[in-house]
């Protein structure tokens, strides 16, 4: 039988209900006026988190699926915002890239907190150019490509002189050739047939809207909250 956790506080149930929610500038969101296109609204909410100096307001949570139906979450960046899709990177080799491989569809979280705005993406991801694949790897830092190099994401790393000597070869494999690309490198594209956009407002009156893609034509609703 597995031991129950030893927790160091009490009544978490309390401690968490005590805790303030939804403070600072509230907008809400004017559902008279929603674009033609959801990813214009995610594109004026993700400004706005930029221009006022957000804490990393690029970071989401992308949510997939593997052959066997299991679910995973994990943080990543947003990399690129196009007209049609959100794009964000990986290896083809690590579990989010091994789920895609099996099952395209997956869902994308963007949450700014102190905008009290979250906007939720599904949809379907693909890698459509090596050559965006190629840029988005030499854009990265030294140490993330000789990471990506030796690409052993999530894999167990059980013995430090081994995992010296495999960076210390993609080092040496980036000093001969700057340009070198991981062969898994993927710069991933999800394009959404599903957008949600939820707006806290002052007195809990809060806005949550819905887009959905018919064809070329997207289509608006509001939710309850």
């Amino acid at each position: 039988m597995a031991e129950e956790p030893v927790l160091q506080h009490g009544d978490w149930r309390r401690r968490l209900r005590a805790l303030p929610v939804l403070e600072g500038r509230l907008d809400g969101l004017d559902v008279a006026a929603l674009p033609a296109h959801p990813l214009s609204l995610l594109e004026e909410w993700l400004s706005a988190a930029i221009d006022d100096g957000l804490p990393q307001p690029h970071v989401a949570a992308l949510a997939t699926a593997g052959a066997d139906g299991a679910v995973a979450n994990r943080m990543l960046i947003v990399k690129d915002l196009t007209a049609d899709a959100v794009w964000f990177s990986s290896s083809a080799r690590s579990p989010k890239g091994v789920d895609l491989a099996a099952n395209p569809r997956a869902a994308l979280t963007l949450y700014w907190r102190e905008h009290g705005r979250q906007v939720r993406l599904s949809g379907t991801v693909d890698a459509p150019s090596t050559e965006v694949s190629a840029a988005d790897f030499r854009e990265r830092s030294t140490f993330a490509r000789r990471e990506m190099l030796v690409d052993r994401q999530s894999s167990p790393r059980t013995d430090e002189a081994e995992a010296a000597r495999l960076l210390e070869s993609a080092q040496t494999a980036l000093d001969a050739d700057p340009e070198i690309v991981a062969p898994s490198w993927r710069a991933y594209r999800l394009t959404p047939d599903r957008m949600e956009f939820w707006a806290a407002a002052t007195g809990r009156a809060h806005d949550r809207v819905a887009a959905t893609r018919s064809g070329e034509t997207w289509h608006w609703e509001r939710l309850w909250t």
